[in-house]
């Protein structure tokens, strides 16, 4: 089985997703986009060396206003914990948490992997290879993004990224599957959000992880460097149209959603 656990982070409040196999711990970070030294801290901290069981342990994150969401809906995953914050760093905040993975086993980051090269979902990817030595992965049709964040940050928020990113790992490719633990992650190429977006879904325990391809009920925008409306709708259409409906898919932002309902109810699926 999958454990799942979301941290909201950045100003953008991107979902970051730690996914471990719990037989094994191995390990993959989705979308890290962690960009307060709280939130690099928080998700360093889960992937430190100990036990994966964290019931009787507290992590400090950066907000009193920090609210914690339950996505216990999606009954075949394990419990998954999603920390939400402004993250005011001055105003420190401690938050429980708790898990039902074998205690056997430690988790091992493997994989650092990216939806797509926006600055919101790739902040935090420096801490991961600079804690842990795992180069973040991403699709090459992005690459023009990933070297160029500081020309992103000041395209749409007037300032400077003022770190070093780390050298990307083996380019992503359409229909790969990486392995975690007894798992698969399938790579589904999704271009239109940006040349080079991808999806990554666990076929047996039905999980999608969409990043900004689509949203619950809506889906991500294509006015950005690279993007593009027509490949965005040939993306939902020709590869998130024909998932199965009981998947569950994890965004970029905001709550999790099901194939079937976006379906049923998203408008974009019916373009």
């Amino acid at each position: 089985m999958i454990d799942v656990r979301t941290l909201t982070c950045n100003p953008l409040q991107e979902n970051c997703y730690v996914v471990t196999d719990r037989e094994s711990g191995e390990t993959a970070v989705i979308d890290c986009g962690a960009y307060y030294d709280a939130e690099r801290q928080a998700i360093a901290g889960m992937l430190s060396d100990e036990s994966l069981e964290l019931s009787d342990e507290s992590l400090e994150l950066s907000d009193e206003s920090l609210e914690l969401r339950d996505f216990s809906s999606a009954p075949q995953h394990s419990t998954e914990v999603s920390q939400r914050s402004t993250l005011n760093a001055q105003h420190p905040a401690k938050v429980s948490q708790r898990s039902t993975l074998n205690t056997q086993h430690t988790r091992r980051l493997r994989h650092v992997l990216c939806t797509h090269a926006h600055f919101d979902h790739v902040f935090g990817v420096d801490t991961l290879y600079e804690r842990f030595g795992v180069k973040p992965r991403l699709h090459s049709a992005d690459n023009f993004l990933y070297d160029n964040m500081d020309g992103q940050l000041n395209g749409m928020m007037g300032m400077g990224f003022g770190r070093t990113m780390p050298p990307r790992g083996d380019s992503l490719h359409e229909g790969e599957r990486i392995p975690l633990g007894r798992h698969q992650l399938t790579v589904l190429h999704t271009p239109g959000h940006s040349p080079g977006s991808v999806v990554f879904y666990i076929e047996d325990e039905k999980m999608l992880f969409a990043g900004d391809t689509l949203f619950r009920m809506s889906v991500g925008r294509t006015d950005l460097q690279g993007g593009s409306w027509q490949q965005l709708m040939q993306s939902i259409s020709q590869v998130l149209a024909k998932l199965p409906d009981d998947v569950t898919v994890y965004t970029g932002h905001g709550p999790a959603t099901r194939i079937g309902d976006e379906k049923r109810m998203n408008p974009y699926f019916k373009c």
